[in-house]
């Protein structure tokens, strides 16, 4: 039988406060259902032999009582969200997408689950091989976009009258080396083309394995019609829906510049 572990876990919401300002703290629960909550003020900490033991004297105060217990799930990954109140971003359909991108572990992620996907032709399951540069992707409907790195190699996600289609590049981009991806979405021609160029700049132009590098292209039909999105539109990590909050889903690894959507 597994035994659950029982832990509390808090942190203030500042370090220190001057008489009469607030200070609030906020607690995670595993396995503790309630708990007590009160004020004292530590006397002495060290626990050695050498000391009297630990030491403290209750103070009263206004929060002293009963909690129930509440676990709160760490969110990783932070990202720019833009508003798109005129749903200028919500299709792809005539976008020229453009950004900078200096990956820092282009074909992993940070540990846990950041709801990553897999790509297939009509399907995207769970998989921590995928990290979001930008877009509003949603999964449950296969509606929006996503520029993103697919086990490290460029990709360019899309949803066309309920499935998924996907443009990728054959070669995984480097850890710490910018380059500069472009997709552009053709709606007279029904083209989306994604291309990828490194950037020699000072800081690689001296570096052996930035000068190996080659830019890289590749122009595919996306035939039926793009569906929109209502998902967030957000840089550096993708949005998804959980308990009425939206989260950051299939965080990215590294830096983002040089952003432009015409």
């Amino acid at each position: 039988m597994n035994q659950i572990s029982q832990q509390i876990f808090g942190y203030s919401d500042r370090f220190s406060v001057s008489p009469g300002e607030s200070l609030s703290f906020k607690v995670s629960c595993e396995g503790v259902t309630r708990y007590d909550a009160s004020l004292v003020k530590l006397r002495h900490g060290f626990t050695g032999e050498a000391g009297p033991g630990f030491l403290e004297a209750p103070v009263e105060s206004s929060f002293e009582g009963s909690y129930e217990g509440i676990q709160h799930v760490c969110q990783p990954g932070s990202y720019v969200e833009i508003t798109d109140s005129q749903g200028l971003l919500r299709s792809p359909n005539g976008l020229v997408i453009e950004a900078y991108v200096y990956p820092t572990l282009p074909q992993g992620t940070r540990s846990g689950n950041f709801g990553a996907y897999h790509v297939t032709q009509n399907s995207i399951e769970s998989d921590s091989g995928l990290q979001a540069i930008l877009g509003n992707w949603s999964v449950a409907s296969c509606a929006g976009y996503a520029l993103v790195l697919e086990e490290g190699r460029p990709t360019f996600i899309w949803g066309a009258d309920g499935e998924t289609r996907k443009v990728s590049l054959a070669t995984p981009l480097n850890a710490h080396q910018w380059y500069r991806v472009i997709v552009n979405v053709k709606s007279d021609a029904g083209t989306v083309c994604l291309e990828q160029t490194p950037i020699d700049n000072i800081m690689n132009r001296l570096s052996a394995s930035a000068s190996a590098l080659r830019a890289e292209s590749r122009t595919v039909q996306y035939g039926a019609r793009m569906t929109e999105s209502q998902h967030p539109f957000r840089i550096g990590a993708l949005a998804r829906q959980q308990d009425g909050r939206w989260l950051a889903n299939a965080a990215y690894n590294g830096k983002i510049g040089g952003v432009r959507i015409l």
